[in-house]
């Protein structure tokens, strides 16, 4: 037997701190939803903090099950939560741009 019947934990300490602190960031977003949807391409922004918090989710449950499944979609979420971001960013500097 492996894993958690050992009196291992499947998974390490650190990703379920990055996981709730995540989710609190989640938290404090929602609570401020008024005040986001006011910045320019928000739905950009939105999209990449939901993508970057099912990366923390992946993160965790790859150790309890489908862990090469898991690590698959985990890398994918990181990839398009990056390309997302940078999209938001640019928005922004061209919103900017053009105001000039």
């Amino acid at each position: 037997m492996s894993g958690i019947w050992k009196g291992q934990t499947m998974f390490e300490k650190n990703e379920v701190i990055t996981l709730l602190i995540t989710v609190g960031i989640g938290l404090f977003l929602w609570s401020n939803r008024k005040s986001i949807t006011h910045l320019h391409a928000y739905k950009l922004l939105v999209l990449s903090f939901l993508l970057y918090l099912a990366r923390t989710c992946l993160t965790v449950l790859e150790g309890y099950f489908w862990p090469d499944t898991l690590n698959l979609l985990e890398h994918l979420s990181i990839l398009l939560f990056s390309i997302v971001f940078l999209l938001w960013c640019w928005q922004i500097g061209y919103q900017k741009e053009k105001k000039q």
